[in-house]
């Protein structure tokens, strides 16, 4: 009986103390990014130069796709030139696109659907090329002034791949759980990878606004098929022995959906695709860091399994109460105080990332919907270990459709 209250004290423990550690470390630096302007003075400027390739997947984004171009060419420097891959579209996504006088490519498969084989068809367009620097921003996108630059000078400086500042927000008068959902993705996507990156770790990459270092693009696979082929690039790299890096200055943006049945979906696809990449990957790197002796791969390791912060929160206080009460009664007073401690830092930790979000942060009446939010996590989950695993699905936009606007 000892054995298993150890070993269900020790997987309470790592998960939830990593995440810990990522979030104290990721607020203390993000603190400091916002009283002071986030420097890259270890990155030399950009070598105007360098080529470099802005890739744009779209499939049936016209209600977007124009105010993504015209913040993609205000981003735009000497020598980058933006492709459109408009994927499998039924709609006039390309015919916008062109009017934007960027380039665009048009891809039809039938059953190669999603993504990953779109960016795929873009790489294999542009590989002629000889491109220094390949960017990926989403169709449903916008970025900061500095952004691209930010991005390709930080992918050419450390010859891997690196991930900017992707976030998702609630649009106004969004429901109390999209408002957790967009909490969920500014602890996943900004305070998270800030604290692993400190820590040594492989930050992932989180789906738009990353940049690939041109001497790469042979060695990545995109055509998986995989629901989250972004997560799969971010793994893969780490298999080889190199690290995604974080780059907060270059700030990338989109709208969560409003709409509930949308919302399931994509949270849906993220969290089932989230475990099939611990399955299919954690040992893998267990195995890679301890062969190499390597303590960037044991990292992003652990940090893999860590589960959404809604998730690990619901099991951290049930596990908690659960192994508490048991430890107490058993005499084991020093568990329970770790337990304790790990769950008032896990609090604080998320109160003060909180207040780091300004006039976005949570408010009182949001946090009492976190009940709701978490039952609905629950069905998740259930259909996932019933077998019934998401496969790729658009996320549908409710931005109406407009005219664009002529560059």
């Amino acid at each position: 009986m000892a054995y298993v209250f150890i070993w269900s004290f020790a997987i309470l423990l790592f998960p939830l103390l990593l995440f810990c550690l990522e979030v104290v470390v990721g607020c203390f630096r993000y603190a400091i990014a916002r009283r002071a302007t986030e420097s890259l003075r270890i990155v030399p400027a950009l070598d105007q130069t360098l080529k470099g390739v802005v890739l744009v997947p779209a499939h049936n984004e016209h209600s977007v796709i124009g105010a993504t171009l015209e913040s993609l060419l205000s981003a735009c420097s000497q020598n980058m030139r933006i492709i459109v891959i408009a994927d499998n579209c039924s709609d006039d996504t390309a015919v916008i696109a062109r009017q934007y006088h960027c380039e665009v490519i048009e891809r039809t498969h039938a059953q190669d659907r999603g993504k990953g084989f779109a960016l795929a068809f873009g790489l294999e367009h542009c590989r002629a090329d000889n491109p220094d620097v390949v960017m990926v921003v989403d169709a449903d996108c916008t970025v900061n002034a500095n952004a691209l630059s930010d991005l390709m000078r930080c992918a050419d400086h450390y010859q891997t791949i690196v991930q900017g500042a992707y976030t998702l927000v609630a649009p106004e008068h969004a429901k109390p759980a999209t408002r957790i959902s967009a909490f969920a993705v500014f602890i996943k996507n900004i305070i998270r990878p800030l604290g692993l990156a400190k820590l040594g770790g492989s930050v992932p990459i989180t789906g738009s606004g990353f940049a690939i270092a041109g001497a790469l693009i042979d060695h990545i696979d995109l055509a998986s098929g995989e629901i989250v082929e972004d997560m799969k690039l971010g793994l893969d790299l780490a298999l080889l022995g190199q690290k995604v890096e974080f780059v907060l200055p270059a700030k990338i943006t989109s709208v969560l959906p409003t709409d509930n049945q949308t919302s399931q979906v994509q949270r849906a696809r993220w969290e089932h695709g989230h475990i099939g990449m611990i399955t299919k990957y954690m040992p893998k790197l267990l195995l890679f860091s301890l062969k190499e002796l390597r303590w960037a791969s044991l990292i992003t390791a652990l940090d893999l399994c860590i589960l959404p912060f809604i998730v690990l929160l619901t099991l951290s206080t049930g596990l908690s109460i659960i192994l508490g009460s048991a430890m107490y009664l058993i005499g084991w007073s020093v568990f329970v105080y770790w337990i304790v401690g790990l769950n008032i830092m896990l609090l604080v930790a998320l109160i003060v990332a909180n207040a780091l979000r300004g006039s976005d942060r949570l408010q009182l009446k949001d946090v009492y919907a976190l009940s709701e939010y978490a039952l609905n996590k629950i069905g998740l989950y259930r259909a996932l270990t019933s077998g019934k695993r998401s496969r790729w699905h658009k996320t549908q936009r409710e931005l109406p459709a407009q005219p664009p606007k002529k560059k």
